[in-house]
């Protein structure tokens, strides 16, 4: 019994997710969105952010704290943060998407030469130092538009990698 519930539910969250998407694609005049703790999990995510990929979204904000993104949803959010040019702030704190969630992110950012994301939060998604030292390594002598990065929360005990990132 259990198990079914948990597999209904599941299809559920992908089904909303599938249709924000959509919502997302389509709807010009959404500025912000937050979804904070709808247990969207990586595979809810990968289904919302395909319409942020799109031309005709103008979403500035997004809120996907404590949603359980491990870090086949951060690949997604990476994807999306490769082509996306609209949003301006990204709440994903409280999750799981670790190292090497953190650093496709941060890296997404860089490669594409992304000019308007300024907020991302990463509070509370088990990064490490050495996920740190790599993000620094990255930020290093770059031209994004990035000018708030939380990091709070996470395990990171190198406090000269954290001097390096404010950097």
């Amino acid at each position: 019994q259990n198990a079914i519930d948990k597999e209904r539910t599941a299809e559920s969250i992908e089904e909303v997710a599938t249709a924000l998407s959509q919502l997302l694609e389509k709807n010009g005049n959404l500025k912000e969105l937050d979804l904070w703790g709808n247990y969207l999990c990586d595979d809810g995510v990968s289904h919302l952010v395909q319409g942020l990929k799109k031309d005709k979204t103008s979403l500035t904000k997004l809120v996907l704290g404590q949603n359980k993104i491990k870090n086949e949803g951060a690949k997604a959010i990476a994807a999306m943060l490769s082509v996306n040019r609209t949003l301006v702030t990204l709440d994903l704190q409280g999750n799981n998407i670790g190292d090497k969630g953190a650093i496709a992110i941060v890296k997404a950012i860089i490669n594409s030469g992304n000019k308007t994301l300024t907020t991302l939060d990463l509070r509370g998604n088990n990064i490490t130092d050495k996920g740190a030292r790599r993000i620094a390594d990255s930020l290093e002598g770059t031209n994004i538009a990035l000018t708030t990065l939380e990091l709070g929360g996470n395990k990171i005990k190198d406090q000269e990698c954290l001097k390096d990132i404010e950097k």
